[in-house]
């Protein structure tokens, strides 16, 4: 048996090796999970004055979540800056305080996906027993950055009337939106499209995000994997252009879901929404050319319920949503077949079809019978005379792809 003794230099190295790798490995799992943080959470930063404008540093600045509890605190630095990065979203209260001035509360502020807020707090002199509470104001232009964003929040995701309960169909009301091609809402899965142009880039140059993961049928880049429950989504948010790195891997624009997320109370629905062909009108020009054909059928159930809540109060919340899409679908199709006669050249039936002032009986044929073209006399089928020559030109009224051969 053979036996090896590591000396010191060797087991130092050794060590140094291994501490550098688990550096290493946590320095990439933190900035995953701060990437991630950055896309689907929001900040508020600012600084703290007297009335005067100069800095108050060391003062104690909080904020609340008002609905969940969830707080963070800091001291305010050296110029009275203070900064909450990765907050969740929500309607916050902002508490500053300072030895020899009133408290300051800023109420209402809300945050949506992706915000990054200023909010400069000038306190005034007097008893720290004494407040002021202050109601934020919406922010009517961002002078933050320069991106250029639109939001859609849980209301309007909720009581807007959507075709097949798709929340695409909202991105197409923001400016510099233009559905492509195979853009479809009708349909989910590989079945449906989210083929979308923003600000003229390519439609299939977009990335889909939900709670920060990427939604791209990676591929085709012209579906996404996954359709959340409408009851589902807080907001999401369309990055059109000049947003911020953390928004990378795409040319286009970024949309942005983030889904709900229990509070500190109990809430729940239950929701069902149906279509059913037996509502709808018949299709006037299906039914003109084929009168005994029934309707496209079309049946669809989607149903569903939400739950959420506290597990521990001020801790830990839950959030809980299924959805069933069921479809029976048929499309009516109808087609002409020739009869006995027309296969032998008989079309005599066809041309005793009532006519009408444009010189053609209603199934397209002459009121006058059908001539032999004669390369010479283009009459025949309402054409200028031509010179002799190969047949080529055929009458549009003859030949138009919606032309019925029937009465």
């Amino acid at each position: 048996m053979k036996m090896r003794f590591l000396n010191t230099n060797e087991s130092f190295i050794n060590l140094r090796v291994v501490v550098s790798l688990l550096a290493v490995l946590a320095l990439v799992f933190s900035t995953a999970f701060t990437a991630h943080a950055q896309v689907i959470t929001a900040s508020v930063r600012g600084a703290v004055s007297d009335e005067q404008g100069a800095a108050i540093a060391g003062a104690d600045v909080s904020i609340t979540n008002q609905d969940t509890g969830y707080t963070r605190s800091m001291k305010s630095g050296a110029d009275g800056e203070f900064n909450f990065p990765d907050l969740p979203l929500g309607m916050y209260r902002l508490h500053v305080t300072h030895s020899g001035f009133k408290a300051e509360t800023e109420t209402g502020i809300v945050l949506h996906v992706a915000d990054s807020l200023v909010i400069n707090t000038k306190l005034k002199v007097g008893a720290v027993s004494e407040s002021v509470t202050v109601e934020a104001s919406p922010i009517a232009v961002e002078t933050t950055n320069g991106e250029l964003t639109g939001l859609v929040q849980a209301s309007q995701v909720a009581e807007l009337p959507l075709n097949g309960r798709n929340f695409m169909q909202l991105v197409t009301l923001m400016p510099g939106v233009a559905a492509g091609e195979a853009y479809s809402v009708n349909n989910k899965g590989l079945k449906g499209g989210s083929n979308l142009s923003v600000s003229g880039s390519a439609s299939n140059a977009n990335q889909w995000l939900v709670d920060g993961a990427d939604n791209n049928d990676t591929g085709s880049q012209r579906t996404i994997l996954i359709y959340p429950s409408t009851e589902s989504i807080e907001e999401f948010k369309i990055e059109r252009s000049s947003y911020g790195p953390e928004f990378g891997g795409m040319s286009g624009a970024t949309v942005n879901l983030v889904t709900k997320s229990g509070k500190n109370d109990f809430h729940g629905s239950v929701f069902y929404s149906g279509r059913n062909d037996k509502l709808n009108a018949f299709d006037p020009i299906l039914k003109s050319g084929c009168p005994t054909c029934g309707k496209n059928k079309f049946r669809g159930n989607d149903y569903g319920y939400t739950f959420g809540g506290p597990i521990k109060k001020d801790k830990v919340f839950f959030f809980w949503s299924e959805e069933w899409n069921k479809r029976i679908e048929g499309l009516a199709r109808s087609g002409h077949v020739p009869t006995a006669g027309e296969r032998v050249g008989d079309f005599s039936a066809i041309a005793a079809c009532p006519g009408n002032s444009g010189g053609f009986n209603n199934a397209g044929f002459p009121n006058a019978g059908l001539k032999d073209p004669n390369p010479a006399d283009g009459s025949a089928f309402g054409l200028a005379p031509i010179m002799p020559g190969p047949w080529c030109q055929l009458s549009s009224r003859r030949t138009g792809p919606h032309r019925r051969h029937s009465c």
